[in-house]
C-alpha cells in the first residue's frame, strides 16, 4: 500500500504540474485541452471500435457452424473489445495530456 501510495501521489502531483504549467499560458487551457484530447481520443477510439465490431459479426456468424450461439459469442468479443478501447482511452488521453505543448 505505500507504493501504491507513493506513485498515486506523483502522478497527482504531475498532472497537478502539467496543469498548472497550462493555466499559465492561459487561463482555463488546462480544462480545455484535457478536454479537446479527451474528445479526439473518443472520436479515434470509437471508429476503431466500431469497424472491430462488424469483424466481431463476421466471426460471429461463422461461429454458427461450430455449434456456438452467434448472439452469445457477439455479447462477449465486444464487450472484450469494448474494455479494451476504454482502457486505451484512459492511456491515450493521459499521455496525450502529458505530451501537449500550448503555443505561447
Amino acid at each position: 500500500d505505500a507504493a501504491e501510495s507513493y506513485v498515486l501521489s506523483a502522478v497527482e502531483a504531475a498532472l497537478a504540474a502539467k496543469h498548472d504549467s497550462l493555466e499559465a499560458v492561459r487561463s482555463g487551457l488546462g480544462v480545455e485541452a484535457m478536454r479537446y484530447l479527451a474528445l479526439v481520443q473518443t472520436d479515434l477510439l470509437w471508429k476503431a471500435h466500431l469497424k472491430n465490431m462488424n469483424y466481431v459479426k463476421e466471426f460471429a456468424g461463422l461461429k454458427a457452424y461450430a455449434q456456438m450461439d452467434p448472439l452469445t459469442v457477439y455479447r462477449e468479443e465486444g464487450l472484450k473489445y469494448y474494455d479494451s478501447m476504454l482502457v486505451s482511452f484512459r492511456q491515450n488521453t493521459v499521455y496525450s495530456f502529458f505530451q501537449y505543448q500550448a503555443k505561447q
